[in-house]
């Protein structure tokens, strides 16, 4: 059984974690658009989007 500081620390740790992942996914993303080989976008809560992403969206809605 885990206590309660070492849920925290894993909590805090994965946190960390996503927010990294999410950084290098927007670098990434950030060149392929200067690239030219996608189209990104920002949606209204500043998320990055990309054409692919709009569209499936569209036909979920």
């Amino acid at each position: 059984m885990l206590t309660k500081e070492v849920e925290m620390s894993l909590l805090d740790k994965r946190k960390k974690n996503l927010h990294e992942s999410q950084k290098r996914t927007e670098e990434l993303l950030l060149k392929v658009n200067k690239l030219g080989l996608i189209d990104v976008y920002r949606d209204a809560q500043g998320r990055m989007i990309t054409q692919k992403n709009i569209n499936h969206h569209n036909m979920n809605s």
